[in-house]
């Protein structure tokens, strides 16, 4: 920040760039989340889950003068201290933030179950942006049969992986032949389009997914 400028109002460090994403489609809406238009920036950590759990106000003491707020978003699968519960692991990264500069105005979510299972519905906007065409049932298959997704459940075993493989197996075959049953794409710029972004517009998790995250946005920081 320039010498003798105004904080920004908050600063978001996220653990990966699908969080990042939907934070900033969220935070660009702010009469979803009930709350004022403020000024923000949302940064990812680049050790992900762990690196915001144990390094996040390591990560955010520089930045103690140029924001007014801080908020700390993490999956609570894949942060290193999964046997303690969500509530225990985000008193730790609060206490740890206040006492490096950040008391009575940081907050941090640990989201359980992780923001990927709610992707996953029966819908053609999900195939598209991993790149699989406009069906949803192809994809659906694909996940079956490489053991992502068992058929009596309603959504992957881990949903984050699923995201990934479909996504980077949908890329490679952009780059050499592809047999079975793969659906061409619907465009050239399918693959590998950011999980926060369908058809060229900001990607909107189904009235559920959105609801769930303005209502932890609120209970944490309005």
């Amino acid at each position: 920040m320039m010498s003798g400028a105004a904080p920004r109002h908050l600063i978001v460090l996220a653990a990966d760039k699908h969080i990042a994403s939907v934070l900033e489609t969220l935070l660009s809406r702010p009469s979803d989340l009930g709350i004022h238009a403020m000024s923000f920036d949302v940064r990812r950590h680049p050790e992900s889950d762990p690196g915001c759990r144990t390094r996040s106000a390591e990560f955010l003491r520089p930045l103690i003068n140029s924001y007014r707020r801080a908020l700390v978003v993490f999956d609570h699968r894949g942060c290193g201290d999964e046997e303690k519960s969500p509530a225990e692991v985000r008193e730790e990264v609060e206490d740890e933030l206040g006492r490096n500069g950040w008391r009575e105005r940081s907050r941090a979510i640990v989201i359980d179950p992780e923001l990927e299972s709610w992707v996953w519905s029966r819908s053609g906007r999900v195939a598209h942006v991993l790149g699989w065409g406009r069906s949803f049932e192809p994809l659906r298959e694909w996940l079956q049969a490489e053991g992502f997704w068992p058929a009596p459940q309603l959504k992957p075993s881990d949903p984050k992986r699923a995201v990934e493989q479909a996504s980077a197996a949908r890329e490679r075959c952009f780059h050499r032949p592809c047999s079975g049953n793969w659906p061409p794409p619907s465009d050239s710029t399918a693959a590998g389009t950011p999980l926060s972004t369908i058809s060229g517009r900001p990607f909107k998790p189904g009235f559920r997914g959105r609801a769930s995250w303005c209502r932890m946005f609120r209970q944490r920081w309005v």
